[in-house]
């Protein structure tokens, strides 16, 4: 498997192995793709500062939503059409959050 290190990677990576249908329709936005161009737009700016040397050992992601103790404050939710890029897409996702913390919803 390659290094990926960014978005673009996986991106990259995706193009490769899914299915061209299946990824064309991942990779736009809907109809006007605004949303999309506006997304790609607002995150352009931020730049993530690497740290390194830093004392890491008490550094945890855990955290609550709704009151419910989480790993890391995500939570994955079905989409109805992740079954286009896996066939037990849901299925599959249900079970990742479950063995990393995460709720499902």
């Amino acid at each position: 498997m390659p290094v990926i290190t960014n978005i673009e990677d996986l991106r990259l990576l995706a193009q490769q192995r899914v299915p061209r249908m299946f990824y064309q329709y991942a990779d736009s936005g809907s109809w006007t793709e605004s949303t999309y161009r506006a997304n790609s737009e607002d995150f352009q700016p931020i730049k993530l500062r690497q740290r390194v040397a830093i004392n890491m050992e008490h550094r945890s992601t855990a955290s609550s939503m709704i009151g419910q103790r989480v790993a890391m404050p995500v939570a994955l939710a079905p989409v109805g059409l992740t079954g286009m890029q896996c066939a037990d897409g849901e299925i599959k996702a249900a079970r990742a959050a479950q063995a990393f913390g995460i709720p499902y919803t």
